[in-house]
C-alpha cells in the first residue's frame, strides 16, 4: 500500500469530490482516480460509492478513514523528524556530568535545549568521578560531558567554561553569616567539613591548597564521601567549607559568603569525543556553550586543551 494512494484517499474522503481532491494534492484528476482504484484493489473492497453527481464513503471507507488519517500523520511526523535529525534538530543525546556543582550547568543546558530544540531528547547521566566521565565519553556511553577542566584526555574535544570563584559556606546560625565577605585567614581556627580523599573530588584539593597558600592547614571536623553530604553537615553546623558561587545548588540551610581577596576558582570543561558527534549532539554543544558563557567564536569541532 503506497503513501500516495492513502493521501489521495484522504483528500477524496474529506472533499467528496475528485476534482477538488486533485487540486488539493496538486496532481491531475486521473491520477487521483488511479490511486483510489489501486488502493481499493489492495484493500480488497470498494471504499467509495461514485455516481455522476456525488461521491460517498462506503462502510469500508468509513472504517478505513481514521486509521488512514492517523497513519499518514505518523508518517509525516517520521519524515519531519528524519529531516530534522539530519539537520541536528532532532535526536537523542546523552549528556553526563560529574559533581554537584556541575548540576547547575546541566540544568541550564537542559532548559535551553528544551526551549530551542523540543525534538531533541536529552538523557542526563550523573557520574561520581571526573575520570570515569572521560572514560564514558571515550567509550561512547555518553555524547557530551561537563566535568572539571583539570581533567583532559587525548581523543576528547573540550572547551573551558568561565571560572567560578570560591566562597565560604556556613550554616545560617554561624557568626560569619552576616558578613559581606571574609578573609581566608579568618578561617584558620574554624572547623572544616570536606569530602574524603577517596572521593577523588577536585574541590577538596582546591580547598586544601587555598588554606595552605594562606599559611594554615584547615582543622577538619568531619569528612564525607560526597559533596551533598558535606552540604548537609555544613547546614547542621558541624563545620564550614568552601564552594563555588552557584547559589542554585545550595540548600536553604547553607549560606555562601564571598572571599575578600582574589581567591581560588573552579573551571569546568564541556567535552565530547573527537570521533564525530552526531548532528544533534553538535547542536546541543552549541546551545550548551552559549548557556555556559563559553566563547562562541569557535565552531563546535574545535579542540581546546
Amino acid at each position: 500500500m503506497e503513501i500516495r494512494w492513502m493521501r489521495s484517499f484522504l483528500a477524496v474522503a474529506e472533499e467528496l469530490n475528485y476534482s477538488r481532491a486533485a487540486e488539493r494534492l496538486h496532481i491531475v484528476q486521473p491520477a487521483v482516480t488511479q490511486h483510489i482504484r489501486q488502493l481499493e484493489r489492495s484493500v480488497g473492497t470498494p471504499l467509495f460509492v461514485r455516481t455522476t453527481r456525488s461521491v460517498a464513503l462506503t462502510s469500508a471507507g468509513e472504517a478505513f478513514l481514521e486509521p488512514c488519517r492517523r497513519a499518514l500523520a505518523q508518517i509525516e511526523t517520521a519524515e519531519r523528524l528524519a529531516r530534522a535529525a539530519a539537520d541536528g534538530h532532532a535526536g537523542h543525546v546523552r549528556i553526563g556530568f560529574a559533581g554537584i556543582f556541575a548540576s547547575a550547568g546541566i540544568a541550564r543546558i537542559a532548559r535551553e535545549v528544551r526551549e530551542a530544540e523540543p525534538d531533541i531528547t536529552l538523557e542526563i547521566r550523573p557520574s561520581s568521578h571526573n575520570a570515569r566521565l572521560l572514560e564514558e565519553l571515550l567509550d561512547g556511553s555518553i555524547d557530551i560531558g561537563l566535568y572539571s577542566a583539570l581533567f583532559t584526555s587525548e581523543g576528547i574535544r573540550q572547551w573551558e567554561t568561565p571560572p567560578v570563584r570560591l566562597g565560604v559556606l556556613v550554616a545560617p546560625a554561624h557568626p560569619l553569616t552576616q558578613r559581606a565577605s571574609i578573609d581566608i585567614g579568618e578561617l584558620r581556627t574554624e572547623p572544616f567539613v570536606l569530602t574524603d580523599a577517596s572521593a577523588g573530588l577536585v574541590l577538596r584539593d582546591t580547598i586544601l591548597e587555598t588554606c595552605r597558600s594562606a599559611g594554615f592547614m584547615p582543622i577538619i571536623a568531619q569528612e564525607s564521601g560526597d559533596a551533598y553530604s558535606v552540604l548537609t553537615l555544613v547546614a547542621a553546623g558541624i563545620g564550614i567549607s568552601l564552594g563555588p558561587d552557584v547559589p542554585e545548588v545550595y540548600p536553604s540551610g547553607v549560606r555562601f559568603i564571598p572571599l575578600l581577596q582574589e581567591g581560588p576558582s573552579l573551571t569546568s570543561a564541556l567535552g565530547t569525543a573527537a570521533a564525530g558527534p552526531s548532528a544533534a549532539a553538535i547542536r546541543v554543544l552549541d546551545i550548551a556553550r552559549a548557556a555556559l558563557g563559553i566563547d562562541g567564536n569557535d565552531d563546535a569541532h574545535h579542540t581546546e586543551h
